[in-house]
């Protein structure tokens, strides 16, 4: 078997010592390569492997049939946990699965030959079974207002979940324009609201401003969220409010140059802070120079 490559060929594997070169050229290499379906499992999933056996000499290599191999499952501690005979076919390959125990440690497993062996990992994880998620504010608001964080609590099927508490905290980090200057956050409240009937929720949050002034001052406020249920799941949720001296923001959308005999179309787009638009009436003013 030779690989080449726009003129480049590969090597043979060769010993380098001390300046020596020993080829292995002229042995013979006896390998088994294995394949898992996947590189993660749970305890108590089945692992299904492929495996190929075959004997390389030089750069020419044949596939070995009807022989027969042990293959053997390790844990993490490198302790045997059961062991396969399988047999190639006529094309050098192999299948075979493995059950891994129920009750088992998490961490890198082994499947060994003594041809070759292949890893894999085990881990135990549980899937969420619902969702804590809050919505940004839609209103206009502005430093010194008082608003509202509303969220909602459900499972994956749409059952609400009601009469546990969320627990949330408010913290706040300073902002000059849109850049965020690393100062301490600030912790300016922290609670706890219970959904009603419909799983939904409601967090009040005091946007109250620093001691810094300027005429374009924009303060981060973090509303961070958690909910465990009966179970002892938990779930998490956060989300980033700014809030300034300014209550809405104001864009146009207008070419720097049109033709005088072109008409001209402007579009205005009205934000809060938070870039969610808002509806809100006003005058233009166009001027020539």
């Amino acid at each position: 078997m030779r690989a080449t490559k726009e003129g480049d060929q590969a090597m043979s594997y060769r010993n380098l010592y001390w300046n020596r070169t020993n080829s292995v050229e002229g042995r013979s290499r006896e390998t088994v390569t294995m394949l898992t379906d996947r590189s993660v499992y749970r305890p108590g999933q089945e692992v299904y492997v492929k495996g190929i056996a075959y004997r390389q000499q030089g750069e020419t290599a044949e596939v070995i049939s009807g022989k027969k191999y042990t293959v053997t499952l390790r844990n993490v501690n490198n302790q045997e946990v059961t062991t396969q005979t399988v047999s190639t076919n006529d094309f050098g390959s192999f299948d075979t699965s493995f059950t891994l125990p129920a009750s088992t440690l998490n961490g890198v497993y082994r499947l060994e030959t003594p041809r070759g062996s292949t890893m894999f990992r085990v881990e135990s994880y549980k899937r969420p079974t619902f969702t804590l998620k809050m919505e940004t504010p839609t209103e206009s608001y502005q430093l010194g207002d008082s608003i509202h964080i509303t969220g909602e609590a459900k499972t994956y099927s749409g059952v609400p979940i009601k009469e546990l508490p969320v627990q949330y905290t408010v913290t706040r980090t300073f902002r000059m324009g849109w850049r965020i200057h690393t100062e301490p956050v600030q912790v300016i409240a922290s609670g706890e609201v219970v959904p009603d009937d419909t799983g939904k929720f409601s967090i009040p949050v005091e946007l109250t401003p620093g001691t810094r002034t300027s005429d374009f001052i924009i303060y981060s406020y973090q509303i961070e969220t958690t909910l465990t249920n009966e179970s002892g799941e938990t779930q998490s949720s956060s989300i980033s409010v700014p809030a300034g001296n300014r209550s809405i923001i104001l864009g146009t959308d207008i070419s720097d140059e049109i033709l005088k005999d072109d008409s001209i179309r402007i579009n205005f787009l009205a934000t809060n802070p938070a870039g969610k638009p808002v509806e809100i009436e006003g005058t233009y003013s166009l001027y020539s120079k």
